[in-house]
């Protein structure tokens, strides 16, 4: 009546790497530094407004933007690829048709994850916890998710906080002391502090004069102006430069070990996440009761706890708890060569209005081996936990989640200072176009006005579908062929906006939310495999995708279908080839496609794959596999912004007594 199983596996690696990722790289203007710089300090921070009133004292935006260069992806992590993985399960039966059992599954590692930004897992673990009953009529069963994301880092923040307060520092300090040694300003024995406080008098001077008031560095540098500065320009990116941490340095690694032990939301990279979920099911079996149709009732409760310390959801005070529910029931009536399937089902979330989704499908047999089928269905998306509670700062955008609580809680700090979600949604306009080069266009409308966004709050999506398909099953042969067609309204996708900040600036923000626009999905696939010569398969798959999707002029969603329209898998498998020996062959391509996420908007390349396999059986219990995959291939690419996969090959020996 009892029985258990224990099972572990590790497994130690090196990730494929992204050399061409350079973090922390950022744009600045050397005024809003020097502004900050202002406010910093306890001596001059009276004279903030001051400066504040003279935004761009040194030069206009173009011409003080300064480049820290950041750090490349490879010096911020070792691409170490870990796992470790442990389930254990007991089982008791109770009588003939009863069984209860509990399983538990744990395991951690390292890894490299690419989502909103390049996270480097460290320590990540994951744990689920089940309890289940089941009889002939019932099952029920109750699971607990944990997660806990160890040392986990964003290493676009690493990059950024290793070093750039630093070189701009840097920078404002050469440039400024090359102005100031050039005018005699300053004593080159003055100590660096004191040329730093004689500087900034002299400045705050000239900009509170009466008699000054509104003039540039230029007006105050005099004749000469424009060589002087461009020297002391020169100089300041060279020091700045030279000044870096060295990549592997005893103090590089200080610092990036300082960064990485502090929260996202404190000026660190620690992503801090021990979010938990626990879920409910059963379902019912209505045999007993219903003799007309193969009846099914069922049930579902889950809830979720969002617990990242505000490094990647807006709970910045305490967790944020929500639930969700849902109910149905579904029937099959066998009608001789006619099988009709009918449900319904009703799901509510907290934070959202209840669905009721009914779906109908119809199977007829030709024969034994041959049926065609059509279904018709009607589903739904609720937002998932990031779009609608993240809040995120990932360097280049704003991530911000837009369920209504969240942007009552949600703020972050820009260049600007401290805004809100109340000041995002009122501040919200089309984002710029950016060309090839970089360089950016405002929208406009036909007055010359940027256009404005009017945001709206995250809402379940809502999609009907139509399937058709057919099959055909012979001994030595099978087909299948299937088409589809999916209708979706409110769509979820990003919303690419920027929000103008409260010193006229601008900052880019990615908001989850709906498309008001109606995008359809159709495509269809073909599968075959047959056997021929008695020892060999051969399989063909072949799928067409496409999202029909017009969006109109100045759309600032963004539906990332990621999903080549043409892909082929082709596998040949012999067995017994020479003796025992078993070979598999599988080719897999794919066509090129436009891949769209909130890390990076990119193509991802047209790609052949050939992978190979043999196998042997040595000893009664024992097989020896020896394989390669992407055989004689160059390099390839899935994800944009993530490293090129390679060749792998591998031998292993599998003992299953």
């Amino acid at each position: 009546k009892f029985a258990a199983k224990v099972s572990f596996s590790a497994a130690e690696g090196t990730d494929w790497s992204a050399p061409n990722n350079n973090w922390g790289e950022r744009n600045v203007d050397i005024n809003k530094v020097f502004i900050a710089a202002i406010k910093a300090d306890e001596s001059t921070k009276v004279y903030s407004d001051v400066v504040e009133g003279n935004p761009e004292y040194f030069g206009s935006e173009k011409e003080m933007k300064k480049t820290y260069k950041g750090y490349n992806e490879t010096d911020l992590t070792d691409y170490s690829a870990k796992s470790v993985k442990m389930d254990a399960a007991l089982h008791y039966k109770i009588s003939e048709d009863a069984e209860l059992s509990w399983n538990s599954k744990y395991g951690t590692g390292d890894a490299i994850l690419q989502a909103t930004n390049r996270n480097a897992l460290k320590d990540f673990s994951l744990q689920q916890h089940k309890l289940e009953y089941r009889n002939n009529h019932l099952t029920v069963r109750a699971y607990a998710t944990l997660e806990d994301s160890g040392n986990t880092h964003d290493l676009s923040a690493l990059g950024t906080f290793i070093g750039a307060g630093r070189w701009y520092n840097d920078y404002l300090l050469t440039y400024l002391g090359g102005v100031g040694s050039e005018k005699g300003w300053i004593d080159a024995t003055d100590s660096p502090e004191v040329q730093k406080q004689k500087l900034i008098g002299v400045i705050i001077g000239h900009q509170a004069s009466p008699d000054t008031a509104g003039e540039t560095f230029a007006d105050l540098i005099g004749a000469g102006a424009d060589e002087i500065t461009a020297a002391a320009a020169d100089a300041a990116q060279q020091a700045a430069d030279g000044n870096m941490l060295v990549p592997g340095s005893p103090e590089f690694e200080a610092v990036k070990k300082d960064v990485i032990g502090k929260a996202i939301s404190e000026g660190g990279a620690a992503i801090q996440d021990q979010s938990k979920s626990y879920s409910f099911e059963g379902n019912y079996n209505l045999k007993d009761i219903i003799k007309s149709a193969d009846v099914i009732v069922g049930a579902s409760y889950r809830m979720f706890s969002l617990e990242s310390n505000g490094t990647l959801f807006t709970d910045y005070e305490s967790p944020i708890e929500y639930n969700e529910y849902g109910v149905y029931g579904q029937a099959v009536k066998n009608l001789g060569k006619v099988k009709v399937t009918g449900s319904l089902r009703y799901d509510k979330s907290e934070f959202f209005d209840g669905n009721f989704t009914p779906r109908l499908g119809l199977l007829y047999n030709f024969s034994e081996d041959q049926n065609i089928r059509v279904s018709y269905q009607t589903g739904f998306r609720n937002p998932s936990s990031q779009d609608q509670f993240i809040g995120l700062n990932v360097g280049t955008t704003i991530l911000m989640g837009s369920s209504t609580n969240s942007v009552d809680r949600f703020k972050t700090l820009t260049s600007a200072g401290e805004i809100n979600g109340e000041y995002v949604w009122d501040n919200s306009y089309v984002r710029d176009k950016i060309d090839d080069d970089g360089i950016r266009t405002p929208v406009l409308d036909d007055d010359g006005n940027r256009i404005e966004v009017n945001l709206e709050n995250v809402k379940p999506e809502q999609v009907e579908s139509y399937e058709f398909g057919y099959r055909i099953n012979k001994s030595n042969f099978n087909l299948d062929l299937n088409g589809y067609f999916s209708k979706y309204t409110n769509f979820l996708a990003a919303q690419l906006v920027q929000v103008e900040l409260p010193d006229g600036t601008f900052q880019d923000f990615d908001i989850d939310g709906n498309t008001d626009e109606v995008v359809n999905t159709y495509g269809a696939n073909l599968g075959v495999n047959t056997r021929v010569f008695g020892k060999v398969k051969l399989g063909l798959i072949y799928e067409y995708n496409k999202m029909d999707y017009d969006a109109p002029a100045n759309s600032d969603y963004e539906p990332g279908f990621n999903t080549p329209e043409n892909r082929v898998k082709l596998n040949i498998g012999v067995n017994n080839i020479v003796g025992k020996l078993n070979v598999g062959i599988n080719a897999r391509w794919n066509e090129e496609y436009l891949y769209e996420s909130t890390f990076i908007d990119a193509m991802v390349p047209s790609a052949t794959v050939l992978d190979v396999q043999a196998n042997y059986p040595i000893y009664k219990y024992t097989t020896l596999k020896v394989g390669a995959s992407n055989l004689f291939g160059s390099d390839y690419l899935q994800i944009p912004g993530s490293g090129m996969i390679g060749q792998q090959s591998y031998v292993s020996l599998t003992i299953n007594p």
